[in-house]
């Protein structure tokens, strides 16, 4: 089951000068939620491009599969994390619900990305 987090205007990872998107990922997880992640594989690469607040913006997304270290994370219902400095929340989702567009799940064609 894939899980989401809302970003609230805050960044979520990108990938610094000299750094692989794989070790982005692992850093991004460890630094907003405290956890560690391990069997990181990729799933693919999308290109994102959108409007915001009048300007067009361009983003690719580099997108991965990984399991967390400590596996009671996935009996929670949410998981607690910092975005740009503010707590916020990730929750799991149901892929079935965002396949079936129930759910808004970003960026455009990741869930066909998703395996299952």
């Amino acid at each position: 089951m894939p899980m989401t987090a809302r970003s609230r205007g805050g960044s979520r990872g990108p990938v610094a000068p000299g750094e692989r998107a794989a070790d982005a990922v692992q850093r991004w997880i460890a630094d907003g939620t405290g956890q560690q992640i391990s069997d990181l594989a990729p799933l693919g690469v999308l290109e994102h491009l959108y409007r915001h607040e009048g300007a067009t913006g361009h983003e690719i997304v580099f997108a991965f599969t990984a399991r967390f270290v400590t596996p009671e994370i996935y009996e929670a219902d949410a998981l607690a994390l910092t975005l740009a400095g503010r707590p916020d929340e990730a929750k799991w989702v149901s892929l079935a619900k965002a396949r079936a567009g129930r759910l808004m799940l970003w960026p455009e064609g990741l869930a066909d990305l998703l395996p299952g």
